[in-house]
């Protein structure tokens, strides 16, 4: 591999490595907001993520070839998945918990 290809693959770890650290602050902004510790959790799971992310890409724990790795494979979509989770269980929270919302649900 080429010192270009190296530094490239870097700067795209480096890369979800913000991009884990963005969504964990917005999940942090919604525990803040709504007060579950569901939201919390998964911020907490982001952010670590996000250092390991970053730890992947500073080449701390894969100094060869990280082209293809478990976590991109099995940890990222658990975590896009309990993410969703988290989204639609605590949307449907906060509609069952909205006046008249025993109407509503006769809808579906």
């Amino acid at each position: 591999m080429t010192c270009e290809l190296l530094l490239g693959m870097g700067a795209a770890m480096a890369e979800l490595a913000v991009f884990a650290v963005l969504v964990g602050v917005v999940l942090l902004v919604l525990w803040r907001w709504h007060g579950s510790g569901r939201w919390l959790t998964t911020a907490g799971l982001w952010l670590a993520y996000a250092v390991y992310e970053w730890l992947i890409a500073t080449r701390v724990l894969c100094s060869g070839d990280c082209a293809i790795r478990v976590d991109l494979l099995l940890i990222a979509p658990l975590l896009l998945g309990r993410t969703l989770w988290v989204t639609v269980s605590e949307a449907w929270r906060a509609r069952q918990r909205r006046p008249g919302a025993d109407r509503d649900a006769t809808r579906f």
